[in-house]
């Protein structure tokens, strides 16, 4: 009889890679948000980007540097 939980299955590295890929488009999107405030959209004001623009800038951003990563990583050998 076997007692416990099943030995979990290693994660695979494109996941891995896509993880560390959409925390690093959060940040990245950050960034992006804020030049986009202060120097293009509206310079020597603060906080009036529009609120479509501050949404989907860093949806985009984020969702895409996940996808790129994801999609760089090398498949994990089985």
């Amino acid at each position: 009889m076997q007692y416990g939980s099943p030995p979990a299955a290693p994660v695979e590295a494109k996941v891995k890679a896509a993880t560390v890929g959409a925390g690093a488009g959060v940040a990245v999107a950050e960034l992006a948000t804020w030049a986009l405030d202060n120097y293009l959209i509206t310079p020597g004001v603060v906080g009036d980007l529009p609120a479509p623009v501050s949404v989907a800038v860093p949806l985009l951003i984020a969702s895409g540097l996940a996808w790129w990563a994801g999609y760089r990583a090398r498949h994990t050998p089985r």
